[in-house]
């Protein structure tokens, strides 16, 4: 009965940091599209409500706008409850275009790391695409800072520094 316990606690706790980094990726997106004081720029977010569109469709999304390049935003979790992990990943699909942007991310965001991954969006998107990992649910530190109002902001702003440079 006791590890029945502490296996619920542990799902009902992967719930809450799962529906927590949604919220947290939401607002950063919102953030950085209403940031935007570039007149040429155009952010379209593939969802801008608590909903929680299939992978199918964001990709078709991207593919049926066909921007110049795509960023998804993610935040990162490890299979610990708490975890010393930290950092922003950067996963490019495996093309020049997308290697550069990656590169040039990752150097804005004091080296993060270049990671490889079999990602339905970088496998399926027909645009240069990147995706990043902003920091770890399940470290607090970097958690208290995404879920601040001070970290979602200064995360968009350096978001969309790299994007209006790009």
């Amino acid at each position: 009965m006791e590890n029945y316990q502490r296996s619920c606690a542990w799902s009902f706790a992967v719930f809450q940091h799962f529906k927590r980094k949604k919220v947290v990726v939401l607002n950063i997106a919102k953030k950085i599209k209403a940031l935007n004081q570039n007149q040429n720029l155009e952010i379209v977010l593939t969802r801008d409500d608590d909903s929680f569109p299939k992978l199918t469709d964001r990709t078709g999304k991207i593919n049926e706008l066909k921007p110049d390049y795509a960023i998804s935003l993610h935040i990162n979790n490890s299979p610990r409850e708490t975890t010393d992990s930290k950092g922003v990943e950067v996963f490019p699909q495996d093309n020049e275009v997308s290697k550069k942007l990656a590169t040039k991310f990752s150097e804005k965001f004091q080296n993060s790391k270049i990671r490889t991954g079999n990602l339905h969006i970088l496998r399926e998107s027909k645009t240069p695409t990147i995706l990043l990992e902003l920091g770890f649910m399940n470290n607090p530190n970097e958690r208290n800072y995404l879920a601040s109002e001070k970290g979602q902001t200064e995360t968009a702003e350096k978001i969309l520094k790299f994007i209006d440079e790009n």
